[in-house]
């Protein structure tokens, strides 16, 4: 058994519990500029990494006016009838000699394939399905007259202009940015480094999850439903979560290279050892456990004597003794979390204040595409009265890894805390008949159990209080995946106490509208396709541009004040606030207007359920 001298037991924090929003800014503040380095890759190795160069096209693509079809290059304009077959141009044939200034007869054609170069004296192409075979020889029949010019032509520059900007710097590099960078002949490209990421687990109770703890007896004791065993060990299981959603689904969505340091037992001698290699090596390091008030929570004290700590304790739950501290290196500054043992606070605080640090540092210190540094706002904030359509569409133009809506609760009663606010896991779903998110409880919300974390695609900020808050509550709530979208309110039967032994809000929603479903695919009940990846919003249509009408206008008010929340509303209903435009050069060539395309969305989900892809 171990000792503990009661004179050296810490009763009370040193640390004043400081608010998410100041957290952030802490944490941004300390981010902003420190730059991981950059390197030139190989295009084919790119993936996944920023790009800290502006990359505009050095040609027009395509450079030569191709065919759209496969069938026949003719003059126009032309009269249906029987016309004579000069030659065959197939993809790839070079002008013939002597061709280039060719004049031919306005009854002669050339057979043509798609992506063809059209002959220099042909001005349009009839498709092959608008022909048929001639009785006579080298001839065709055209069954249809033709008047417009450049028909069925893609004409010099009309995918990439000479100049356009092609990939912008602080863009992440996806399958698009390299077909687009091939396209204009790019075979390397400058890229921010990786940020090295060390994890680390501490505790003298964890032993690695593939190790047995010991062979379990039958327990005597009447009425006990514990099991007997001659070990007080358990296995470590946040080390692998934390590591597997910073790699997440396709490593795109926290672009970092890991290394697992494994566990480290609490002692100041192994925890110093392990520190100050974690530090020599990585530009981030993640702890969990040993940060609370107990005799063996040693990383805070570690931490005081590495580095400068900037703040000790959260005003939230779960996740109170969460730390951040600064280790001033040579060139840059390693980041280190201390986060709790409790694996639902661990993840749960990884991805509010983790993730964005990250991403800020592979972004060297700016925001994607704008140039601007994160702020608090931009990472906590958000834009709390957006349509799901314009939630995509903006989460695809600056990812944000926490981005926040208003939702109302569908609960009958969840109890808040009397100390702090808490970041309540939740179902969150979007209904378009009413442009609302709807939100439900997952259940038991003990910092302990990691099933209330499995379902929930969000977090309901539960203000602190006494009491409970009633179904209808309107509450701040921080996206962790997009939402599926119902066509009506969810018809339900709530759930009525979130401290019941369920851990699964009761949602029976009706199926996704007809109009989002592809026919294809097989969808649940939240319009989720099971091939495509997990909880991707389902979108039918890609638009290229929006426009937001004049007449809406957003206003905030306070909420009711058991609440102590901000609500917005809009001068229209919430699905109107973004309207499309008709798409401009959405061709199936077009590689820039993909990149503009809503193709899937994701920001990291604490329960690895990552959709990835701007």
């Amino acid at each position: 058994m171990s000792t503990v001298n009661e004179a050296t037991i810490v009763r009370k924090s040193n640390y004043p519990m400081i608010e998410m929003e100041n957290a952030i800014d802490l944490i941004t503040k300390n981010g902003n500029g420190n730059v991981c380095g950059t390197s030139i890759l190989k295009l084919t190795d790119a993936r996944g990494y920023i790009i800290a160069e502006d990359v505009n096209s050095p040609e027009n693509f395509p450079s030569f006016r191709t065919s759209i079809m496969d069938g026949y290059a003719v003059v126009s304009p032309l009269t249906a009838g029987v016309f004579k077959i000069h030659n065959a141009v197939l993809a790839g044939d070079s002008v013939p000699l002597g061709e280039e200034n060719l004049k031919v007869s306005p009854d002669t054609v050339a057979y043509i394939t798609t992506g063809s170069r059209v002959p220099d004296w042909a001005t349009a192409v009839v498709k092959v399905e608008d022909t048929s075979l001639s009785n006579i020889t080298n001839t065709v029949n055209i069954n249809i007259n033709v008047t417009k010019i450049n028909e069925n032509i893609r004409l010099v520059g009309s995918d990439i202009k000479l100049n356009e900007s092609i990939v912008s710097k602080g863009t992440r590099i996806t399958a698009i940015e390299i077909a687009l960078l091939a396209t204009v002949g790019r075979v390397s490209i400058l890229c921010y480094n990786k940020p090295i990421v060390g994890v680390i687990s501490t505790g003298n109770e964890l032993i690695e999850y593939d190790t047995p703890t010991s062979t379990p007896t039958p327990n005597t004791t009447p009425n006990s439903n514990e099991t007997n065993t001659n070990t007080s060990k358990i296995r470590d299981t946040n080390r692998l979560a934390l590591i597997a959603s910073l790699q997440s689904e396709n490593n795109l969505i926290l672009g970092c290279s890991i290394i697992d340091y494994g566990i480290t037992p609490d002692n100041n001698e192994d925890l110093t050892k392990i520190f100050e290699r974690a530090i020599s090596e990585c530009d981030v390091v993640i702890t969990s456990g040993g940060v609370s008030m107990g005799a063996a929570d040693l990383v805070k004290h570690m931490l005081e004597k590495l580095g400068t700590v900037h703040f000790g304790r959260l005003n939230m739950k779960p996740g109170k003794p969460t730390t951040f501290a600064t280790v001033n290196k040579t060139n840059n500054k390693c980041f280190l979390f201390g986060l709790p043992g409790n694996p639902v606070s661990c993840l749960v605080c990884k991805a509010l204040i983790v993730d964005p640090l990250v991403d800020l540092l592979q972004r060297g210190g700016v925001v994607s595409g704008s140039g601007a540094t994160m702020t608090a706002t931009a990472t906590v904030g958000g834009q709390r009265g957006m349509s799901k359509q314009e939630l995509i569409l903006s989460q695809h133009a600056t990812p944000q890894y926490t981005t926040e809506v208003n939702a109302t609760l569908q609960d009958l009663s969840v109890k808040m805390d009397i100390e702090r606010p808490e970041y309540h896991r939740c179902v969150v779903v979007y209904d378009t008949t009413t442009s609302t998110y709807h939100a439900y409880s997952t259940g038991i919300q003990q910092s302990s159990r990691m099933l209330s974390l499995r379902t929930a695609n969000a977090l309901l900020i539960v203000p602190a209080g006494r009491g409970v808050l009633s179904k209808g509550a309107n509450l701040r709530c921080v996206l962790l995946s997009l939402p599926s979208s119902i066509t009506t309110t969810p018809s339900t039967t709530p759930n009525t106490n979130t401290n019941a032994d369920s851990d699964t809000a009761t949602i029976e929603p009706q199926s996704a509208s007809a109009s989002e479903l592809v026919p294809e695919h097989q969808y649940d009940n939240f319009g989720s396709c099971p091939c495509c990846v997990n909880s991707a919003p389902v979108v039918s249509q890609y638009y290229d541009t929006i426009t937001k009408p004049k007449d809406t206008k957003t206003t905030t008010s306070a909420a009711t004040t058991n609440t102590n929340v901000t609500t917005a509303t809009t001068g229209n209903n919430a699905n109107n606030a973004y309207t499309k435009s008709p798409p401009t050069g959405h061709t199936s060539s077009s590689m820039v207007s993909a990149t503009k395309m809503v193709m899937r969305v994701g920001v990291l989900t604490v329960s690895d359920r990552v959709r990835t892809v701007y």
